[in-house]
């Protein structure tokens, strides 16, 4: 996450990016992957799934809304050099990887039980999915205790 928020910055704002980030910056705005190998591997094992077209924020209120269930988050999934990036110019890293828009990963929910060999089968296909928290019976989208404020991309904005 945060890589088409950087592209979008930089295209609409003038943030400037260093070369090889930019590069990969833009090719996810103007070249995203579709995850069709990925997605039907997760709907073997899935108990929900939905792509993060409008933001994490927005996916897992779709999540959330679906299913009656909430969210604790534990582990933003953000690349470690668009974490740096963003500390060294005081960037919350919250605003692109919940809020950013374009993004295409699937967020996907599975039971316990199911974790492990889901995780093998992507592992076993080149994918590395990333498990960012767990389901909960509270309603809410929550990070490090937090509540996470409404949000997401909203196109034509």
């Amino acid at each position: 996450f945060g890589l088409t928020w950087l592209a979008l910055k930089h295209l609409l704002e003038g943030l400037e990016l260093r070369e090889g980030l930019k590069r990969e910056a833009l090719r996810a705005v103007f070249r995203p992957i579709a995850r069709v190998e990925e997605g039907l591997t997760i709907s073997k094992f899935a108990t929900s799934c939905i792509d993060s077209s409008d933001g994490l924020y927005r996916s897992l209120f779709e999540l959330m809304r679906a299913s009656g269930n909430g969210f604790q988050i534990d582990r933003l999934p953000i690349d470690p050099q668009i974490e740096k990036f963003l500390e060294r110019r005081g960037i919350d890293p919250i605003e692109p990887v919940f809020y950013g828009g374009e993004e295409f990963h699937l967020i996907f929910t599975v039971s316990k039980e199911s974790s492990a060999t889901i995780e093998r089968e992507l592992g076993s296909k080149g994918y590395n999915p990333i498990r960012i928290g767990r389901v909960i019976s509270e309603r809410g989208i929550f990070y490090r205790g937090e509540e996470v404020p409404p949000g997401g991309w909203l196109h034509f904005e």
